[in-house]
């Protein structure tokens, strides 16, 4: 945001302001401010133009000082300046020829706090604090064990710690780590997913994989997707429903997302989704660049018995791709079995079948990967953002701008 102030006003400041107008009117929260947005007024605050010390036009006194508040304007060093002037010099831009355009000059809605930058931490806090809770008191919790064997049933099955299990309609929990795996060659369609809270495993099965049914529909429907906030029988948005907040975490989550069957729904619920793999990529990810070269250095590494063949590049042990196996290593410490994985990719749903308990456990040991990757890297994201509630904002409403 500390860029704003250094902005030059041309004609698309009106943009911005119709563009801040929807911003505001968007939230639940707002229609005090949205009404306020409808009756823009000028203000009387119209003296000269302002300019930075290289000539370009900024922001109305009215405008910087409704964004900004009274803050002061912070002076530019006079070594910073001549460096400014010496770069726009190599390019001919230095003192060229600009234009003066009449100052934008509107009187805001209220701001939340201050300035801008608090308005938005404001409104972001508001719209993520909910789901920050759930997250902190899920990262803290100890997992129940994996189920040493899973119930080949269509639909949820809930297991408790002692392994018990019964069959459920979705898993209730306000806080979860899903994993989707699903048979390639059979078509779009979700074949076995996992799940885990701070009690209970669920496995969810289809019913293309236990059903013996030869006329299946080549088309997905919603009774094809992956139930979690409603049941089976609820194929449209039940409006008497009291949904509660729910916090789902994956990694590269916008996958297991698209077979959620209450995604499709043209009405929304209190679910948000969490991507573990966008967690990673704030705290450690890598450049395009860096990315191209840890490529070929892992693939020399295997060629190689001497193994990493460039120790220059020290960023490489402490970030990695964005992969569920090498980001668990990374922050974990441990290998992940990828074995089963060539059944989802290349099997059928008989070879599924054969080796239920195989591939059952695979994407157990997913979720469960996910479940410790996130209690690690949670608390590094919030310490090297604390503050910024907007990030974690973004992270979380991401996934409602794809619709």
């Amino acid at each position: 945001m500390k860029f704003l102030n250094r902005i030059p006003i041309f004609h698309e400041s009106l943009f911005r302001l119709e563009l801040y107008k929807k911003t505001l009117v968007g939230l639940p929260f707002s229609n005090k401010l949205s009404r306020s947005c409808q009756s823009f007024k000028k203000t009387d605050d119209s003296q000269t133009p302002r300019h930075n010390p290289i000539n370009i036009q900024m922001l109305s006194n009215s405008l910087h000082r409704q964004i900004f508040g009274n803050k002061p304007v912070k002076t530019l060093h006079e070594k910073d300046l001549q460096e400014v002037i010496f770069h726009l010099s190599q390019h001919n831009l230095w003192q060229a020829e600009t234009s003066t355009l009449p100052d934008v000059d509107f009187k805001l809605p209220q701001l939340y706090n201050s300035d801008i930058i608090e308005h938005f931490n404001y409104i972001a806090n508001e719209q993520s604090k909910v789901y920050k809770s759930l997250l902190l008191e899920f990262v803290n919790c100890e997992l129940p064990p994996v189920p040493q064997k899973w119930k080949f049933h269509p639909g949820w099955v809930q297991y408790d710690k002692s392994g018990k299990s019964k069959s459920v309609s979705y898993p209730e929990e306000s806080a979860l780590v899903f994993d989707v795996e699903v048979c390639m060659k059979e078509g779009n369609f979700p074949t076995l997913a996992t799940a885990v809270s701070k009690d209970y495993w669920y496995l969810w099965c289809s019913e293309r994989l236990t059903e013996d049914n030869f006329n299946w529909s080549q088309n997905v429907t919603l009774s094809d997707l992956i139930p979690l906030e409603t049941t089976k029988s609820e194929i449209k948005f039940p409006k008497d429903k009291k949904w509660m907040p729910k916090i789902i975490v994956g990694h590269n989550v916008a996958f297991d997302r698209a077979f959620v069957k209450e995604q499709y729904y043209l009405e929304r619920t209190e679910a948000q989704f969490l991507d573990t793999m966008s967690l990673h990529m704030c705290v450690s990810g890598l450049t395009g660049m860096q990315r191209a070269m840890s490529i070929a250095s892992k693939k020399k590494s295997e060629n190689n018995a001497n193994g990493f063949f460039s120790p220059a590049i020290g960023w490489a042990f402490i970030s990695s791709l964005n992969n569920l196996a090498d980001v668990y290593k990374l922050y974990c410490h441990g290998e992940i079995k990828k074995d089963e994985r060539e059944i989802f990719v290349s099997g059928s749903l008989s070879d599924v079948k054969e080796k239920f308990q195989e591939s059952a456990t695979y994407c157990a040991q997913d979720t469960w990967a996910t479940f410790h990757i996130l209690k690690k890297i949670m608390p590094m994201y919030l310490e090297r953002y604390l503050g910024n509630n907007n990030l974690l904002c973004d992270l979380l409403c991401f996934f409602i701008f794809l619709d």
